[in-house]
């Protein structure tokens, strides 16, 4: 009779729970707690069969965790009471602790049990596992106790069955998640567990915290199936402790759905190896939806991770290599000389390659000359300079064989080059040396050095065999390319001054750099013209494009200049005639210019600017600023524009700046902002020694010379220059023991015909005073004839500037009218926009005929909105 409980009714209400159960983990521990209530047990526990036969611990009510280290995972042939009736189907009743002998696992267990029974779940012939209950006092266990044991235990059997079976029939997909990773069903976790090498399966029972592994995963993680505890913390502990957070995280998120667990990790086995695994599990929930177990396989992959970082990194190294010919590829199409080859060479090449000097060689004859080097001291540069082609070298033996050498350590080439002039440095220890042929003809050689010894595997003997393709492919365009620039560059200095005239009172200096980019050369120019009474004409110019037709056009335009300026023409009427000459030639290019027409004398000059840059100007106290300088439209534009005449006075010391636009002009910096940094520049070198006026004519020379190197500098120091660059500079140094200059001037008010009077007659008083009487009633009558066009016609005030240079007497009327002075045509009347009107022939015609009859010479020039007449007298009986 059962004392526990209430004998039938309380079996029969058990039997009743476990037929009611729904999942077979809420069943497996229905059946401990009945058989613990119904007989009055103080523990119990199940142990369920595996598909490898071992029996693994699913159950327990009661038993101290520590007293089942070791004895969750249980093999066939254990000595356990519930292994013996797995094997013999028969159940075991231990009465009285007399009777422990012969089951001495359970006399070791030290439990406290006097007398415990095991019973099979048995579903016809085969067995589910067993169930063991342990009893703190003797019990006889009469034919009725065993018979509500053998009920129960059948009932749940039978149910666990059922649960399967429903399963497989179609039940809902719980079951067949129970199926499957809970493990009951032994076909499906064979079909798990061998699906591939070294898979094992595990079962973490959250509400016990046991964690059950078969034997394949005892082994992954190097351990005997008898001595795993089933502690999911002696799990954690085999983690590798980099990977314990993400194991934990993975874990984490699993139970929280509900839904898969899946981490890949190191382990650290038993003897120290460390191992990948591939985790892949699902936690099973009650009817509830509670989670109360995890079930999933384990699989080794350490090889197979090996042999995917060997595969990525194999990858890696290729898509390394293809990238660095691509990049090697891209920098060297883009080198047009042979500088900027060896430059990609040193700059890129050289680090990509974990290399740590290089040298290029360039056949030239019979000898191969240094073309550039990266990783050498100048001594062993100078050694290297040049090396004959009959010597015995790793550079000539490549260059004769057509292919690459490699050593991959010093005695290696020590070996093969025994006395060879080309003795390696102390502190290289392997070498790669490229021979350079294109179009089957040698073009040099390409020696790779490092410090340390290193291998060459076929893939790298396979990358240094293409990277001297390409290399020798990039020298040979390069060198004719430099070649050919040589030409072009020679043709263009050719057709630059030589040399700048020497000029009393003035400091020249000037600077040509050809555009680095491009192979043709452009058409910036420079010129200085001494003109006749001392003048000089300051020329900067700039033609459209680079090419051979813009250097030529450049001669032209240069070469007409200087005609027109030794013909004496003023600056307007010098830059129309050359507008008008490009607009005539059989070309579609244009030009900017500067003209300065300057005289050293008293500083005076006048400017004329066809779309150029402005000038800049350095005064003697150190400011320096742009020239607004009135401009008309570049040269070659339309043939009928005309450029007026800027007048300004450069005081003794001061500095003219001419330059094209290349010398500010560039991709990294603001127009503006270039500009400003010239200005910067000049007002440093004003404060500078150099800056010093007071030195002598040869000192000034020189510090204007300085100074054009420095203007200069920042543009040659550029990588790119897209634009030719040319610059002029003048500096006032006037003699201070010459004679000042012999000048005077009037103005006349709008309209004041007494102080026009007057201006003629201080004129006549002024040159008799010079010294020139003979020319004081020539130049007062055409005087009085300009000024009175000038106050009839032109309105608003009237400048009469007298100047004697030499024996020659020059006298300009200002008026601020911009009509052109024309001849009067013979037989009366004007020729164009001052002809006769109303029968009536205007004063002025007569005039300019009185002018142009008697000066030496005669011109006008546009001032913006003003415009100078002027002619010239010379004295031919001297002054007396």
């Amino acid at each position: 009779m059962m004392q526990g409980g209430d004998g039938e009714g309380s079996r029969d209400n058990a039997i009743a729970r476990l037929l009611s159960c729904t999942d077979p983990g809420t069943l497996l521990h229905t059946l401990v707690h009945a058989g613990l209530s119904d007989l009055g047990a103080r523990a119990g526990a199940v142990y369920l069969v595996q598909d490898d036969g071992w029996l693994r611990l699913a159950a327990a009510i009661g038993v101290e965790p520590h007293l089942l280290e070791g004895r969750r995972l249980l093999p066939p042939d254990h000595d356990l009471p519930v292994a013996q009736v797995v094997r013999t189907h028969q159940p075991v009743y231990v009465p009285t602790e007399a009777e422990h002998q012969a089951f001495p696992s359970v006399v070791e267990m030290k439990s406290g049990n006097v007398s415990f029974a095991a019973m099979p779940l048995l579903v016809d012939d085969r067995c589910l596992g067993a169930i063991f209950i342990g009893l703190d006092r003797p019990w006889a266990f009469s034919e009725a106790d065993r018979a509500a044991l053998f009920a129960m235990t059948a009932v749940c059997a039978h149910r666990l069955e059922h649960l399967l079976a429903f399963d497989r029939a179609g039940g809902p997909p719980d079951g067949r998640a129970v199926r499957l990773l809970d493990a009951r069903n032994r076909a499906a976790r064979l079909e798990l567990a061998m699906s591939a090498t070294a898979t094992g399966s595990f079962d973490w029972e959250f509400a016990a915290g046991t964690l059950i592994w078969d034997e394949r995963l005892c082994r992954i993680f190097g351990l005997d199936p008898g001595d795993f505890d089933e502690r999911f913390e002696t799990f954690l502990d085999a983690v590798h402790p980099d990977d314990v957070p993400l194991v934990e995280s993975a874990i984490a998120e699993a139970i929280e759905s509900r839904g898969e667990y899946r981490a890949v990790c190191r382990i650290v086995r038993t003897d120290g190896a460390i191992r990948w695994v591939d985790a892949k599990g699902r936690v099973i929930t009650d009817a509830g939806g509670r989670p109360m177990r995890m079930v999933g396989v384990t699989f080794d992959c350490t090889e197979q991770r090996l042999r995917d970082e060997r595969e990525e990194a194999h990858q890696r190294t290729r898509r390394a290599r293809e990238r660095f010919t691509l990049r090697i590829t891209r920098a060297l199409s883009q080198a047009s000389t042979v500088d900027e080859v060896v430059q990609v060479m040193t700059g890129t090449a050289l680090p990509a390659l974990g290399a740590d000097a290089l040298v290029v060689h360039l056949g030239d004859g019979g000898q191969l000359r240094l073309a550039g080097a990266a990783g050498y001291g100048e001594g062993a540069r100078e050694r290297l300079r040049t090396l004959d082609r009959s010597a015995r070298s790793p550079m000539n033996r490549a260059l004769a064989n057509g292919t690459p050498l490699f050593f991959e350590h010093p005695a290696a080439y020590a070996a093969a080059f025994p006395d060879t002039v080309a003795d390696p440095e102390p502190d290289h220890q392997a070498w790669a040396v490229l021979p350079l042929t294109a179009a089957d003809r040698p073009v040099g050689t390409c020696l790779i050095a490092f410090r340390r010894p290193r291998g060459f595997t076929p893939e790298d003997r396979t990358q240094y065999t293409a990277l001297a393709g390409i290399l020798a492919q990039s020298l040979a365009r390069a060198r004719l390319f430099d070649q050919e620039r040589r030409r072009m560059t020679e043709l263009q200095r050719v057709m630059l001054p030589r040399r700048l005239p020497e000029l009393p009172g003035l400091a020249t200096a000037a600077r040509y750099l050809p555009g680095s980019e491009g192979m043709e050369v452009g058409g910036d120019w420079y010129d200085v013209l001494p003109l006749p009474d001392g003048r000089v004409g300051l020329v900067i110019g700039d033609v459209q494009g680079h090419s051979t037709r813009a250097a030529a056009v450049m001669g032209q335009l240069r070469i007409a200049l200087r005609a027109y300026a030794a013909e004496g023409h003023d600056p307007a009427t010098l830059m129309t005639r050359t507008n008008r000459l490009l607009c005539g030639l059989d070309t579609e290019l244009f030009a900017t210019c500067c003209y300065v027409e300057l005289d050293p004398a008293d500083g005076s000059a006048r400017v004329v600017r066809a779309g150029h840059p402005h000038p800049l100007l350095l005064d003697p106290d150190g400011d320096a600023a742009e020239l607004e300088v009135t401009g008309g439209l570049p040269l070659g534009l339309d043939a009928a524009e005309e450029y007026a005449v800027s007048r300004i006075v450069l005081p003794p010391g001061a500095l003219l700046l001419l330059h094209t636009d290349g010398l500010v002009e560039s991709r990294d910096k603001e127009y503006g902002d270039a500009v400003e940094d010239l200005l910067v520049l000049l007002r440093h070198w004003a404060c500078s020694p150099d800056g010093d006026g007071h030195v002598g004519p040869s000192g000034q020379r020189h510090a204007v010379q300085r100074l054009a190197d420095r203007v200069a500098a920042p543009a040659a120091a550029r990588r790119a220059r897209e634009d030719d660059i040319a610059l002029l500079l003048v500096r006032r140094t006037p003699d201070p023991d010459a004679a000042p200059p012999v000048a005077a001037d009037w103005r006349i008010a709008a309209g004041d015909l007494r102080a026009l009077a007057d201006a003629r007659r201080d004129l006549r008083r002024q040159l008799t005073a010079w010294g020139l009487p003979s020319l004081a009633r020539d130049a007062e009558l055409l005087a009085a004839e300009l000024m009175s066009n000038a106050v009839l016609h032109a309105g608003g005030d009237v400048e009469l500037n007298a100047r004697l240079d030499g024996d020659v007497l020059r006298v300009e009327v200002l008026d601020s009218s911009r009509h052109r002075p024309r001849l009067m045509p013979e037989g009366g009347g004007l020729d164009g926009e001052d002809g006769v009107e109303d029968g009536r022939v205007p004063v002025s015609g007569r005039g300019v005929r009185l002018v142009d009859a008697y000066a030496e010479r005669w011109g006008w020039e546009p001032l913006g909105d003003r415009k100078a007449v002027w002619f010239e007298l010379r004295d031919g009986d001297g002054r007396g």
